[in-house]
């Protein structure tokens, strides 16, 4: 079973099983860049590395990339094939006169293989029903188009307009589609006056054709640089991590505040694993034991500082053969949280037990033992137990296929992607979430987020000069918050949306007409259990219209 593009989320997993295997570590994270033309701070390094990572591009005989290079038609064939995973047989027929076969002595395939795989998926046409144009240069929206169809993305709704204009009849709706889809948010320089019709460069290439899927990495150590490993964590391509939660014993297991605060500076997500003890097995200690670590895992989010609805995994640090050793653990684990708060570790026999029970949201299929079921089709992520270095630390690789994995990341805010409207400033207080906070008294003042996922929590301030506000969820009005207190308090979980159907949803919080001239709306920030969303809508609440 593979997972079909995702209807309006900003990350797409493509309907391609063998993109869901593909992570292999990138020796720029190591040391020296690959190519020494793209430096770590290039704004498509992590793209770059990780396709020379799984041998699918590579550069020229001087050791250079060039980033700034442009592709054919025919080279680019080849590269969507290869990143995809499409299969080639050798038996195909090209459709297009103009396409020659065995240019090269390394690969028989190229060029006309690929892009007869190419031309039969439906991702690129010709010039002509028989004409090609092999040696052309690729232009951004043809790449766009090319990638978006490969995905098979849906429409965005009707309200949504991305940060450019309609510059094509042909590829805009393409273009539309990708934006929406969040395929094109590290292209540099999106927006109006953005040329779709110049030549799409070899470091845009990658950065788009990597767009469709998060990996990431899990570890023990905690002695460590944290700014320069999280540094090289997103230099590498890899963008969260998986920690163990404190508990009574092996400190060296333990997740610090220190370190997730560096997470969050570097724009790093993280999802937690909780393991009772070193031996691995205690998922097979029965109810109470499900009851003790549930209450532990609560405690130490709450140490943290991370809010207790935060998902947590449970490990089955085993292969288990029968779910029936592991039900009563869970059971006992979801009589003290909900089952939307709870994730799974383990063998396909683990996840199949525990999701047909029911009671698991979240699920972490390991490679550790041998599975000849192959991968669980309800996993949400993947873990390759392997030796991967990255800024000195020793690490598991992860990749997920959903936007919502468990992690849940805080919005400072300052967070671009939140729309404000009417007349904000920043107050700069040490008790709020990041240092500071942000509030307006304008009439109708306003902040809207747009986000894929299951959850999202408002932090606000609260005393004597705030007021009231409005809530609406996906365009309805849900609840009216009072902010007003005796005292100022800070990091105030104002409003929840609760547990939602995964998917995108619509949050804004307005500043009410009951509020008294002069009382304030605030924003702290955002909790968010999924992904923010880019562009601009035109729907809004009704009393925005």
């Amino acid at each position: 079973m593979c997972p079909s593009a995702r209807i309006g989320c900003r990350v797409v997993i493509l309907c391609v099983p063998v993109l869901l295997f593909l992570l292999l570590s990138t020796p720029s994270a190591l040391g020296a860049p690959l190519f020494p033309d793209v430096p770590d701070a290039h704004p498509y390094a992590p793209a770059i590395n990780d396709l020379k990572g799984r041998d699918i591009i590579s550069g020229f005989a001087d050791g250079t990339f060039h980033p700034n290079g442009q592709i054919t038609r025919q080279q680019i064939a080849k590269v969507i094939v290869r990143t995809l995973g499409l299969p080639v047989t050798g038996d195909e027929v090209c459709p297009f006169s103009d396409v020659a076969q065995g240019l090269s002595s390394a690969d028989p395939f190229y060029p006309d293989k690929y892009v007869a795989v190419c031309a039969g998926a439906g991702i690129t046409t010709g010039k002509t029903a028989s004409r090609f144009d092999p040696d052309g240069k690729v232009t951004r929206a043809q790449l766009i188009t090319m990638v978006a169809r490969a995905a098979d993305l849906a429409a965005p709704p009707s309200g949504y307009t991305p940060s450019f204009g309609n510059f094509d009849p042909t590829h805009y709706p393409w273009a539309r589609k990708a934006a929406y889809a969040g395929l094109l948010d590290g292209l540099q320089g999106t927006g109006p006056g953005f040329d779709f019709f110049a030549p799409a460069t070899r470091g845009e290439v990658a950065e788009v054709l990597t767009a469709d899927r998060r990996y990431g990495v899990d570890y023990s150590m905690t002695d460590v640089d944290w700014p320069t490993f999280f540094r090289k964590l997103k230099a590498s391509g890899r963008d969260f991590i998986g920690r163990y939660l404190p508990w009574k014993g092996a400190a060296w297991r333990q997740v610090t505040k220190a370190e997730l605060e560096a997470a969050t500076a570097a724009g790093v997500d993280y999802f937690f694993w909780f393991e009772d003890s070193d031996n691995h097995f205690s998922a097979r200690n029965g109810f109470d034991q499900g009851v003790a670590d549930a209450q532990e895992a609560l405690r130490a989010l709450e140490r943290l500082g991370v809010p207790t609805a935060t998902p947590v995994y449970y490990t089955v640090d085993f292969p288990a053969s029968d779910g029936r050793e592991i039900d009563a653990y869970f059971r006992g684990v979801v009589s003290v949280v909900p089952v939307s708060q709870v994730g799974v570790y383990g063998n396909y026999v683990t996840i199949d037990w525990v999701h047909r029970q029911g009671l698991a949201t979240y699920f972490c299929q390991s490679n550790a033992w041998p599975q000849p079921q192959g991968r669980h089709p309800v996993a949400q992520m993947r873990q390759d137990v392997t030796s991967l270095w990255i800024g000195g630390v020793h690490c598991d690789r992860l990749t997920v296929t959903a936007v919502d994995f468990g992690q849940c990341r805080r919005r400072e805010e300052s967070d671009p992607r939140f729309h404000l409207t009417g007349n904000w400033s920043s107050v700069a207080q040490a008790d709020a979430s990041g240092g500071s906070y942000a509030r307006s008294s304008t009439p109708g003042a306003s902040t809207a987020v747009y986000f894929c996922g299951t959850r999202l929590d408002w932090i606000a301030v609260k005393g004597l000069t705030p007021g009231m506000a409005d809530v609406y969820l996906d365009g309805v009005r849900t609840e009216t918050i009072d902010l007003r207190a005796p005292a100022s308090t800070y990091q105030v979980n104002a409003w929840s949306t609760g547990i939602l159907p995964e998917g995108d949803h619509m949050v804004q919080i307005v500043r009410s007409s009951s509020s008294a001239p002069g009382e304030r709306l605030t924003l702290d920030a955002l909790d968010v259990w999924g992904t923010i969303g880019t562009g601009t809508w035109t729907e809004q609440a009704p009393s925005l219209r």
